[in-house]
């Protein structure tokens, strides 16, 4: 089973550095018609519309993702791209609509690896692909990529091969780059940074909502407590209360006119909310979970929280530690 850093089908509907994935554009969109999987896909549909997610300094970068286009594009598209300041390597389409593996050497494209025959349009592709975040100065540097039709079998690539310069370490995965004239969607990736897990190969991702109140722990009202504000009506928590979790149920997950809140310091650390999710749809074994959490503090003060999930009976923290943003941030765990 491969061990996974990311896995985003983009079922949350917001980008965000905070969330530690994000868009250099405001453009861009979160497709409800082209989803592959789940109800979701990232639309690049002009400029350099993309998502990104910064990588950790271990050597290897192994990952999968699907896409589909609608046309043929009047200039290259970026399916998938891991890049350095000034040295970097791409998977894209070119003006033929034909794959293509190309390392930049930081002065000039280096090596083009082609694809023999042109996608067919409207239809989902899977991309595996593994290369070398820092094989150090004078090493080769090398892509390996394999392509398929959905979920079905893959065909290797002629791998592509640099030289690589000393000093330059990707240390960013970028998701999609539009050409203005061509509709490209992505949906499905997750990102490993261990070289044996290479290729990844067939995958989906679904998105999971709280759909009930678990065991809250919580005490009487006082000058501190938990709260539901509905329509901008504040209701206090009991332990015996039933339909809070319908106000952290939004995707995408930026709509937070109603949501779960605190007032003033809770002195007690063990008070908590807690909530149960939707089951999955899916019958197999999952390879990972994630879980995100919108949070936002309204006073310039700092306000420490911890938010944790439950998969499997092994709780992990989400986020843990002061937010001071009177604006929504987006905290994630895998």
């Amino acid at each position: 089973m491969p061990t996974l850093v990311v896995i985003d089908g983009f079922e949350h509907g917001v980008r965000s550095t905070a969330g530690g994935f994000y868009n250099d554009t405001a453009a861009g969109s979160f497709d409800l018609a082209n989803a592959r999987s789940g109800t979701r896909a990232f639309a690049s549909l002009d400029g350099f519309e993309n998502v990104r997610y910064a990588l950790t300094a271990l050597e290897d970068c192994v990952g999968v993702v699907y896409f589909k286009t609608d046309a043929t594009g009047a200039s290259e598209r970026t399916i998938v791209r891991g890049n350095s300041g000034s040295r970097s390597f791409r998977i894209g389409l070119d003006t033929s609509r034909q794959l293509f593996a190309m390392i930049h050497n930081g002065t000039s494209e280096a090596t083009r690896q082609t694809r023999s025959g042109a996608v067919t349009t409207n239809t989902w592709y899977r991309i595996d692909y593994k290369f070398k975040t820092n094989a150090g100065g004078g090493s080769t540097y090398t892509i390996d990529w394999q392509v398929a039709l959905g979920d079905g079998a893959a065909t290797a690539q002629t791998q592509a091969t640099s030289v690589e310069a000393a000093g330059q370490t990707i240390s960013q995965l970028r998701i999609g780059e539009g050409d203005g004239t061509a509709n490209t969607y992505y949906d499905d990736v997750a990102i490993s940074q261990t070289a044996a897990d290479y290729p990844i190969g067939p995958i989906k991702i679904l998105g999971y909502k709280a759909n009930s109140v678990a065991s809250h722990n919580l005490d009487a009202a006082t000058s501190a407590y938990f709260f539901k504000d509905v329509g901008g009506t504040e209701t206090f928590l009991t332990s015996s209360e039933t339909t809070s979790h319908l106000t952290i149920a939004d995707q995408p997950i930026d709509a937070d006119t109603d949501h779960i809140g605190i007032r003033g310091a809770i002195s007690n650390a063990a008070w908590y909310a807690q909530y149960g999710f939707e089951d999955s749809v899916d019958s197999g074994t999952p390879l990972a979970v994630a879980a995100m959490v919108t949070l936002r503090q309204d006073s310039a003060a700092n306000c420490a929280i911890i938010a944790k999930i439950n998969a499997n009976s092994t709780e992990s923290n989400i986020y843990s530690g002061d937010i001071n943003s009177a604006t929504n941030i987006y905290k994630r765990q895998f």
